[in-house]
């Protein structure tokens, strides 16, 4: 922690980078090697593995490309055929109370509801990441090819949910089309003929309605018969459970933000960032109740059976539990490009020059290219005037058996 003093656990960490080191790191100054090693982890930070222009613009294309593709079947259904294809046709009992519920007007149709939850996600996603990038800026470049970098990680994040929402609404739809449940109001609809000629058997036991023709408005009819699953309930809990998981990772406490200067100008935006992690658990919880609302009244408008909107709402959940958690990774990988100290080796020197009294560290950072090391690039740093020794003009410093008798002078 910055001016709290050179911690154990640092300086631990520090004598085992310095392991190949004749003398010991306790004949420096402890002031100068603390400053030493916070200008080092500062430096750190600020490194990221950004792609250049060419293949941040291929990367853009191809996603756009694998985002058509994969909507193509919606938009060839809905657009193309104008939602004239018949999903499976199935049959029915002709005692079947559960199938002959009325039709009701929908309380929150499909469009309302995809209005509700792009309101709340362009509400609430844009506004925690321009908080996020500005409270932990010393994390963060400032841009990346002249775009800056809450456009980046917005790019992502809405991105990712785009993905998986297309990936959920096409699950959906291909389990309705596929399986054609009948809805709740179907015989209301369909607008059926009930004779025992249609419905019983010789024995007059009723048998499986499979041939039978609707009277009732096409539209309606092609519409009672995708029950299975429930396109609210996915589409309402992959957002909600996407919107709480997110909250819960972006409104969480970074030690590194604490470490961070404080100027005038943060200290409101950190206020605001602190007042929202207090008010996480409402939030998340708010949004969980209006998913919640939403997928009961499909039930009490019998839009839908109960088993629909409970298969719905698992779809939703896993779908966005499956994005958050292994494609955007969002836990371990709160920035869309990684810092290069996550993964890249260093090699720390310290050396005292005998004539000045001052210590310098270089660090060396060393990547692997082809399974062979090679230096990166280094860095010195100069501090405050460390003790006096008899050794060489540049001796290595290490951790290891220091001398019996090493006299320091600490200024």
């Amino acid at each position: 922690m910055y001016g709290s003093g050179l911690s154990e656990e640092r300086l631990s960490d520090f004598r085992k980078k310095s392991s190949n080191n004749r003398v010991s790191v306790d004949a420096i100054h402890r002031p100068s090697l603390e400053r030493m090693l916070d200008s080092d982890s500062e430096a750190k930070m600020k490194r990221y593995r950004v792609p250049k222009n060419n293949t941040l613009m291929w990367r853009v294309a191809i996603e756009l490309i694998a985002l058509i593709i994969l909507t193509y079947p919606m938009m060839h259904i809905y657009i193309f055929l104008q939602g004239s294809l018949d999903p499976y046709k199935r049959g029915f009992f002709c005692d079947d109370e559960s199938l002959k519920h009325p039709n009701l007007p929908e309380e929150i149709p499909d469009s309302i509801a995809f209005l509700i939850w792009a309101v709340i996600v362009l509400t609430i996603v844009p506004g925690i990441e321009l908080l996020h990038v500005t409270v932990f800026e010393h994390h963060t470049p400032t841009r990346i090819s002249k775009i800056p970098w809450v456009f980046v990680e917005l790019y992502r994040i809405l991105g990712y949910f785009t993905f998986g929402a297309f990936c959920t609404l096409l699950a959906t739809e291909m389990a309705k089309f596929k399986v054609g449940r009948l809805r709740p109001y179907f015989l209301t609809v369909c607008d059926l003929d009930l004779t025992d000629d249609l419905c019983k058997d010789r024995d007059g036991h009723y048998k499986f309605v499979e041939d039978y023709h609707c009277k009732g408005d096409e539209h309606e009819v092609r519409e009672a018969t995708k029950s299975f699953f429930s396109g609210h309930s996915s589409f309402s809990f992959y957002t909600a459970t996407f919107l709480i998981v997110y909250l819960h990772a972006r409104l969480r406490r970074l030690d590194e933000a604490d470490h961070a200067p404080q100027s005038p100008s943060m200290r409101s935006f950190k206020l605001i960032f602190r007042g929202l992690k207090i008010l996480r658990p409402f939030l998340q919880f708010g949004i969980f109740a209006l998913a919640f609302y939403i997928v009961l009244t499909r039930i009490s408008d019998y839009k839908h059976h109960p088993g629909d909107v409970l298969v719905g709402i698992v779809v939703g959940i896993v779908f966005a539990c499956i994005l958050l958690l292994f494609l955007v990774d969002i836990f371990q990988k709160p920035r869309i490009f990684r810092v290069e100290s996550c993964d890249t080796p260093e090699a720390t020197v310290v050396q005292v020059d005998a004539e000045d009294g001052h210590a310098t560290s270089a660090v060396a950072e060393v990547t692997e290219v082809d399974g062979s090391s090679m230096p990166m690039k280094a860095r010195n740093n100069r501090s405050a005037p460390a003790s006096r020794s008899n050794s060489d003009s540049r001796t290595p410093l290490a951790p290891s058996r220091p001398p019996a008798a090493s006299p320091t002078n600490d200024h």
